[in-house]
């Protein structure tokens, strides 16, 4: 496993859509370079932000501004 291939199969990774001997060569790469692990920490805190945004209420502002009305952002949440 190469840093390259890190970014390309980080997502398949975390959704443990990977073989087994392709998972067990992507955490041992992880074990073994720094910068691959500081791109999982931030791949990771990117994704939970992104969920935590869906689980979000829009601000009135912004759905106004959209054109959207209260009841389209019940479809959202």
């Amino acid at each position: 496993m190469t840093c390259d291939q890190i970014p390309k199969l980080a997502s398949s990774y975390i959704g443990r859509d990977l073989s087994a001997v392709i998972r067990l060569k992507f955490a041992f790469h992880l074990v073994q370079c720094k910068s691959c692990r500081a791109y999982m920490r931030g791949f990771l805190k990117a994704r939970d932000l992104a969920v935590q945004s869906l689980q979000m209420p829009a601000p009135d502002a912004l759905m106004q501004a959209l054109g959207l009305h209260e009841d389209d952002q019940k479809v959202r949440g």
